[in-house]
């Protein structure tokens, strides 16, 4: 049961990181974009220096976003690693009591 889990959280470990890794990649690309549909949206066109501005703290802002994410799924891959060989260990040193116990028994 406990595989279960593990698989589904690596699932979600490599979904996090790989969105993490595009976002940081390709942060120039989406702040440009965005500046750009910002530029669009202004009707008297706007100054150089705020445009520049405005693709800068977007691109800072996928960046951020980008590794927040790929944090996130490196923080949960290491807790479920650890946390899998911690309840791995845990069960075989029941299971080895459990069967100290029924060899005494009988």
């Amino acid at each position: 049961m406990m595989a279960k889990h593990v698989k589904g959280l690596t699932w979600l470990v490599l979904l996090l990181m790989l969105a993490g890794l595009i976002l940081i990649f390709t942060s120039v690309h989406f702040g440009i974009a965005r500046g750009n549909s910002w530029l669009m949206r202004q009707v008297e066109g706007s100054d150089s220096e705020i445009y520049y501005m405005v693709i800068e703290t977007y691109t800072a802002s996928f960046m951020m976003i980008g590794g927040i994410l790929f944090g996130a799924g490196l923080l949960i891959g290491i807790l479920t690693f650890f946390t899998s060989v911690l309840f791995d260990e845990a069960e075989e040193t029941s299971q080895a009591e459990l069967r100290l116990k029924e060899n005494e028994d009988a």
